[in-house]
């Protein structure tokens, strides 16, 4: 399990909308790969969990 807390990430996403947390869910999707589950916790907390072989 990893635990991303973004640096002032509500602010941008309020400034600069929607694309932006859909571009960055996309980019923490494509790293954790297909077998890992993602979830916003919070205005700027993310969580993301991933099985092991």
């Amino acid at each position: 399990m990893v635990l991303v807390d973004v640096y002032d990430f509500k602010a941008v996403n309020g400034t600069l909308g929607h694309a932006v947390l859909a571009a960055f869910g996309a980019r923490l999707t494509a790293w954790a790969g297909p077998r890992a589950a993602l979830g916003r916790l919070g205005g700027d907390e993310f969580a993301l969990a991933s099985a092991v072989r």
